[in-house]
């Protein structure tokens, strides 16, 4: 790719260099900058991945550049990586729990892509997605049962929060989405029926993509400046969805409140099946200065006596204290009824006697690796096992298996 000046002497340029990018968009094309004032260090207009995406709504070369970045991250996130570390025509995944806060495991196949639902992104890149997604196979006379948990961390908030209405999409086999946006945004003549005629999805699938941004943003202390960032709106706006959503569904704005007052009064947080995250500092930093630290007068005030990096860093251990009380209370649940499904789905196979067991775990998802003289009659209890393992109140765990030869022939 070349760039011709009006000189007609022709420069080359990298199509992965930020810097060459920039000049084109910036200087050359005089588009301005997404974010007002957002420089490098260097004092240039900052162009980034996220100009990219916007960018792509408008020019086809945008697009194709962002195809372009989409299939490089394939090739040498997931392609290259199984060709140079496999042994004998098999890569291993790595997990390890020692290094999550929330009990998760860390695994290489967590980087794994997710499914793309049709019209999502660009065929060449769902086409490529799928390749990677095929690699996991279940091998010569076995099968995998893929069981992919339905919207898991919504689940944990509904149930966690206490909030009825949130408890009632779930119940209701509604569509999250769908249901947050009419709440948040008062929106009338549209139902989260995925049945309905006035499904928002189907009437407005634009309100709906816009309420993901916040749906779980939220329940884990998004502000408004990080919402209006996001989607591109001013700060009002941000606030008003924010203001929308807690009156929206009051139980959840109670769970929040209380589970920030309890970390600033103990300096730790516990969640439902007993794991305990400490947040000492939250609770130093408020018996010494009170929620007055959220204020961005006062923070000056204390900027002659501390300094500024230090008022801004005590700052941000306190804000991002007071989010994670809340983030890791979903999380860390999340983690725990996939954890224990899990064991207990390899401690069911060695009970009957069957050769199976849990080949990785992807998200919120298990693949079984099962002799394919047993699958059907083992996939029932892999469903029982993930759906009735943990019990959430106020919610029923959804968790269908699938039956294939191959993980992207699954969910």
């Amino acid at each position: 790719m070349s760039l011709w000046k009006e000189s007609n002497d022709g420069d080359y340029i990298n199509i992965q260099s930020k810097k060459h990018l920039g000049e084109i968009v910036f200087k050359y094309m005089g588009i301005k900058p997404k974010v007002s004032g957002a420089n490098t260090k260097s004092g240039r207009a900052k162009f980034d991945m996220s100009m990219v995406e916007e960018l792509s709504k408008e020019f086809p070369w945008a697009e194709n550049l962002r195809v372009y970045n989409k299939l490089l991250k394939i090739k040498s996130t997931y392609v290259d990586r199984f060709r140079d570390r496999q042994e004998d025509g098999r890569y291993y995944f790595y997990f390890k729990q020692n290094g999550t806060v929330s009990g998760r495991y860390g695994s290489d196949a967590q980087q794994l892509p997710k499914p793309l639902e049709e019209g999502e992104d660009a065929p060449v890149i769902m086409k490529y997605v799928n390749i990677v997604r095929a690699f996991l196979t279940a091998g010569k006379g076995r099968k995998v049962i893929d069981a992919d948990y339905e919207s898991l961390e919504p689940h944990c908030f509904a149930s966690v929060s206490g909030d009825e209405k949130l408890q009632e999409i779930f119940n209701n086999g509604w569509d999250f989405y769908s249901y947050v946006a009419i709440q948040t945004e008062n929106l009338e003549g549209v139902s989260a029926d995925k049945k309905a005629d006035n499904y928002l999805k189907k009437l407005d699938p634009v309100k709906r993509n816009k309420a993901k941004a916040y749906s779980l943003g939220v329940a884990y202390g998004m502000e408004a400046y990080a919402l209006k960032m996001t989607l591109g709106v001013d700060q009002k706006t941000a606030e008003g969805l924010i203001k929308g959503y807690l009156e929206g569904f009051p139980g959840l704005a109670k769970w929040r409140e209380n589970s920030r007052r309890t970390v600033k009064d103990t300096g730790f947080i516990k969640n439902y099946v007993g794991r305990v995250r400490h947040l000492p500092r939250v609770k130093k930093i408020y018996e010494k200065f009170g929620e007055r630290m959220m204020d961005w007068r006062f923070r000056q005030s204390l900027e002659p006596q501390y300094g500024r990096d230090q008022v801004i860093k005590v700052y941000r251990d306190y804000r991002n204290g007071l989010n994670n009380c809340l983030n890791f209370q979903l999380q860390s649940l999340a983690a725990a009824v996939v954890n224990r499904a899990a064991l207990q789905i390899n401690r069911k196979a060695n009970e009957l006697g069957i050769d199976a067991k849990v080949q990785a775990q992807v998200h919120d998802q298990l693949i079984i690796n099962c002799d394919e003289k047993d699958v059907e009659m083992f996939a029932p209890y892999v469903q029982e096992i993930m759906e009735n393992t943990t019990k959430l109140p106020g919610v029923t765990l959804k968790a269908p298996p699938e039956i294939a030869d191959n993980w992207r022939d699954g969910h």
